[in-house]
């Protein structure tokens, strides 16, 4: 394939990052409204709240890792150096440096939104799974992986605020650190339940 063709097909990726971003950000939004309706006692049942907030954690998951990804195909692109795939992974890498920030707050926003949920109504009987056991280490590392993340957020909007200084090395050290410390938490989160 030329490069033109490369470009077409990361224009129809970019416009599909930018629609599941939204829809993802439109279906926190309903998991938000479940949430709130059941804190308001409008809604009497925790059942009709639990799974888009459990869907919600999903998604911050799915979009987490689209950032990540960005992450990882730099570390194949040096290690690929005259590798026939070279142009697709730059055009890639370019791409999601391109969406980066977005995925970053799609992650946050959908993140607060899954454990807003779950920290409200820890104490109900729905939550404690398909097993029936204890959940309190899951809600811990829900909210460190949580606090990881805003760390993680907040040095990277740092990074993205010195990208144009001498600093900047040290704070994407940093930003990266913070995502490895993100990323096994998260982990620890995911497969804990």
């Amino acid at each position: 394939m030329d490069k033109n063709q490369i470009r077409f097909v990361m224009k129809g990726i970019s416009i599909l990052i930018l629609i599941a971003g939204i829809v993802f950000l439109l279906f926190s939004g309903y998991a938000l409204y479940q949430t709130l309706n059941l804190e308001a006692g409008k809604s009497f049942s925790f059942r009709s709240a639990e799974r888009p907030n459990r869907q919600a954690g999903t998604f911050a998951e799915l979009a987490s890792i689209a950032a990540a990804v960005y992450w990882l195909i730099r570390i194949v692109m040096v290690k690929l150096k005259n590798s026939p795939f070279k142009e697709w992974l730059r055009q890639l890498y370019m791409l999601l440096q391109k969406h980066h920030i977005f995925l970053g707050v799609i992650t946050v926003v959908i993140a607060f939104i899954h454990g807003l949920y779950f920290f409200l109504f820890r104490n109900t009987n729905i939550n404690m799974g398909p097993r029936e056991h204890d959940n309190t280490l899951n809600f811990y590392t829900g909210i460190a992986s949580f606090l990881a993340l805003d760390v993680l957020a907040f040095l990277g909007l740092y990074h993205y605020s010195q990208r144009k200084t001498k600093r900047n090395k040290q704070s994407k050290k940093q930003h990266m650190i913070a995502a490895l410390v993100f990323g096994i938490l998260a982990l620890v989160h995911i497969y804990l339940i």
